[in-house]
């Protein structure tokens, strides 16, 4: 999503979500422990504008999942943006790709690009993307994309994905993207 910047104009925002944690020592009221960061923390929710603008933010106990109470900042900020005549899109990590979160974007007409967790069903999408080049290794990664559709079993409909393969000297690394 480097290219993202060409996205954002006058017409069109972007707005990015992510969770973060803040360890909290003693005993402050809503922290928790959390066992993903192995520290008693809060942890917020935050969103984004494509320049870093943070435009809502909701401070949580430490032990709920980083996609807890989304719908509570991002749609209000979609309909703002929209009442405002500007397309929203919308990007986020893997902890996003949640079936009601494409589903609430795609009916409110919202590109997005949100990263899908890795699984074996995809790899197999990939397979002959991953044999590392014949040869000798090239001291610049080397990068493929492919396009398909894929639908697990929660969702209702298929959906367009990219993959993305890197080859680095010291072995491969390969992430998806589920887009609008």
């Amino acid at each position: 999503m480097g290219k993202s910047k060409a996205l954002d104009s006058g017409y069109r925002t972007v707005l990015d979500m992510d969770s973060t944690e803040i360890q909290v020592y003693g005993e402050q009221e809503e922290s928790a422990y959390n066992g993903h960061f192995e520290l008693t923390c809060f942890h917020p929710l935050l969103l984004f504008s494509r320049d870093g603008d943070c435009l809502a933010a909701k401070l949580r106990s430490g032990n709920v999942h980083s996609a807890d109470g989304w719908e509570e900042l991002l749609l209000p900020e979609i309909e703002r943006q929209q009442k405002l005549g500007k397309e929203a899109a919308f990007r986020a990590d893997a902890a996003f790709a949640k079936p009601e979160i494409y589903e609430a974007l795609e009916s409110r007409g919202v590109k997005y690009a949100i990263r899908i967790p890795a699984n074996e069903n995809r790899e197999r999408d990939v397979a002959e993307l991953l044999p590392r080049p014949v040869g000798r290794p090239s001291q610049k990664p080397t990068m493929w994309h492919k396009g398909f559709l894929y639908k697990v079993a929660s969702w209702t409909t298929a959906r367009q994905v990219v993959a993305k393969v890197e080859h680095h000297a010291g072995g491969f690394c390969s992430r998806a993207l589920g887009l609008s």
